[in-house]
């Protein structure tokens, strides 16, 4: 009996998360109206931001992903020209790990199971990240959602 509970506790922290997940993006990927820019233009903003130069963005039909190889981040059709909460999240996610590869993070290298892949010569200190949400409004913010600016 204990291990079936074993079992089962196990099963839901492995399954959970990610139901969790899948359902919170399913729940926001209406689209919205009140988003002047898509999935791949907030990628984009992002990867100027950032300065990550050489780093593209282009449509995909095998999911939504980083190829640290090309260095390019994929994304489906309905994030990429997508205008919903759905879409910008998961655009930066994946440009997330642009910024992971740029810097030389571990974690990227133990994500990609320690697969080789040539990445740009960039010491930490020369990444310049915005110290607040304030600092991303030097340019004009990408999205105005009700009295909130989100850069």
């Amino acid at each position: 009996m204990l291990y079936a509970i074993l079992i089962i506790v196990l099963f839901a922290l492995m399954f959970l998360p990610q139901f969790a997940t899948r359902h919170l993006l399913e729940k926001h990927s209406q689209v919205r109206k009140d988003f002047p820019g898509t999935g791949g233009e907030f990628a984009q903003h992002l990867i100027g931001r950032f300065q990550l130069q050489g780093v593209t963005v282009e449509a995909t039909n095998s999911g939504d992903h980083y190829d640290p190889a090309a260095r390019t981040v994929r994304l489906t059709e309905d994030k990429l020209g997508g205008k919903s909460l759905t879409a910008v999240v998961v655009a930066a996610h994946e440009v997330g790990h642009a910024i992971q590869h740029h810097t030389r993070s571990r974690a990227l290298q133990v994500r990609s199971g320690y697969r080789k892949y040539k990445a740009p010569i960039c010491p930490s200190s020369e990444v310049s990240y915005p110290k607040s949400p304030h600092s991303f409004t030097a340019q004009a913010p990408i999205f105005t959602v009700g009295p909130t600016q989100i850069a």
